[in-house]
């Protein structure tokens, strides 16, 4: 089999995304040590490539979503990025930094509290 991904840096983490409806479409997500992340199908083609924002070029952690088609990025800064992935190089479509999850959090469970009261 002819992999299409070359580089030259180290792999730091190889994940599996699943769909559990049709596992034929699965996806391989590669985290590489030069900050470089890629999806690939199961063919070994890459279908996208993930730039982190220059706030943090750590990836700690990537995710897929099926019911988005979406990738879900987690930043050594405790950032999220969710990028879109329908082209060649994946789109950051939004960041959120912990500040705003944080006040995200509060603001949800101050109003589930009340409801509860």
């Amino acid at each position: 089999m002819n992999h299409v991904l070359t580089t030259n840096s180290t792999l730091l983490t190889i994940k599996t995304a699943l769909n559990e409806e049709k596992p034929e479409i699965g996806r391989i997500l590669v985290n590489c040590e030069d900050a470089s992340s890629f999806v690939l199908d199961y063919e070994g083609k890459i279908l996208s490539t993930i730039f982190p924002p220059p706030s943090s070029k750590n990836i700690i952690a990537l995710d897929y979503s099926f019911t988005t088609g979406k990738i879900y990025v987690l930043l050594a800064n405790g950032s999220i990025c969710i990028y879109q992935v329908d082209s060649e190089t994946a789109l950051m479509e939004s960041i959120y930094t912990v500040n705003q999850i944080k006040v995200r959090a509060c603001k949800k469970n101050n109003r589930i509290e009340k409801t509860e009261h």
